[in-house]
């Protein structure tokens, strides 16, 4: 069998089809925008209402609000 190990640290033969950060900056400036001239709690109640909306992050928002009262 040969050798494929040079093709894992090749970065030719990568292909780069996600890129976390780019979503994580864009997601940010999105989020930016939408609150700019809101209170501080005025961007605590959009957050807390954006977590809830997802089914995902609200469950983990729900689990970590469990331990905090714990």
């Amino acid at each position: 069998m040969k050798n494929l190990n040079h093709l894992i640290t090749d970065n030719r033969y990568m292909t780069k089809k996600f890129d976390a950060v780019e979503m994580k900056r864009k997601i940010q400036e999105k989020l930016m925008k939408e609150m700019e001239g809101l209170s501080p709690e005025q961007q605590a109640r959009f957050m807390e209402e954006a977590i809830l909306k997802n089914p995902h992050t609200r469950r983990v928002w729900k689990q970590s609000r469990k331990q905090k009262s714990a």
